[in-house]
């Protein structure tokens, strides 16, 4: 798969954001959306985390949240009479379906919230999912709720992912996205790899085929040198390897070459997870740059207590 098609576009170029940043706010997209949740979380007295969404989705004409509902997919806004109607699937975990309801609260931006049923602004195009992935993200941690002292994110670690996640009520991957791709807050990658076939038809297998611990989500700050590709064999990186086999944390320095784009001493945590969507058991790993100058080339550390790491991803 070409290296274009696995980096998570940006769309605050695109024509849909300078449409989304005309309407509601100045100079950017990243303004705008910033702009439109904190007038929010003030029409509705919120401070700390955690954001209360109920009253925000009344603000934006949310009549009714159906909580389990049966639907393809993760959620759905529909326009009636009486407002618009959110659907959530029933047979997702309590932290996700938050999120996706987060999410179509976003796409109330893309109407006008007035008449009854409420009347869509702008055609559909892609570029919206991408723009409502990032309201959703800033309606949950909102930038300004990074500022107070317990909120403030410290080095990049799983124990802090998970203590601000706790904080935040929201998954692990929403949360490093947050940190790393949007807010460019931590400089890190957050790999999920799963044991699994290879991604790729048999006749495009070029390259280790079969099963493996392989990248099947990659979360990084997008610039040069800090590309890893979907379909990457982990398992001969001793701590990610270790990690997945004896089913616990573990930690350390590992000395990369042309691992993707990565190369150079880079400090690794690696925690064993099962794939929500699968069920297939694999690794979440964290890479950050080292500090070290003289430490073995592949090392762990005493391992950290499973439970106290355990969280949703």
């Amino acid at each position: 798969m070409p290296r274009k098609r696995q980096i998570r576009p940006d769309p605050s170029d695109g024509p849909l954001a300078k449409w989304f940043t005309k309407k509601y706010g100045p100079l950017s997209l990243e303004t705008a959306i910033s702009g439109v949740v904190q007038d929010l979380l003030a029409k509705t007295n919120q401070a700390n985390p955690p954001v209360a969404l109920k009253p925000i989705a009344s603000l934006r004409a949310i009549a009714r949240t159906i909580y389990s509902a049966r639907i393809a997919g993760l959620g759905r806004l529909d326009p009636t009479s009486e407002g618009f109607v959110v659907l959530l699937e029933r047979n997702w975990h309590w932290l996700k379906r938050r999120e996706w309801w987060a999410h179509e609260i976003a796409h109330t931006f893309f109407y006008d919230i007035a008449p009854r049923p409420p009347r869509r602004l702008i055609p559909t195009a892609e570029e919206e999912e991408l723009i409502c992935d990032l309201l959703a993200r800033e309606f949950l941690i909102p930038s300004a709720f990074l500022n107070c002292s317990d909120t403030t994110p410290r080095s990049p670690s799983f124990l802090e992912l998970r203590r601000l996640c706790k904080l935040f009520q929201t998954t692990t991957s929403t949360m490093s996205l947050r940190l790393i791709s949007d807010l460019k807050i931590w400089n890190a990658i957050v790999l999920f790899c799963e044991d699994r076939q290879h991604m790729f038809p048999a006749s495009k297998q070029i390259r280790n085929p079969g099963r493996a611990l392989r990248v099947v989500h990659t979360i990084g700050p997008g610039s040069s040198g800090s590309f890893v590709p979907l379909n990457k064999r982990v398992d001969e990186i001793v701590i990610i390897h270790n990690a997945f086999t004896e089913r616990r944390f573990f930690k350390g320095s590992v000395s990369f070459d042309n691992f993707g784009d990565l190369n150079g001493e880079k400090e690794v945590e690696a925690f064993p997870i099962i794939s929500g969507s699968t069920g297939n058991p694999g690794v979440m790993v964290m890479i950050k740059s080292s500090h070290t100058s003289h430490t073995p080339k592949q090392r762990d550390v005493a391992n950290v207590d499973t439970k106290e790491l355990s969280f949703h991803f």
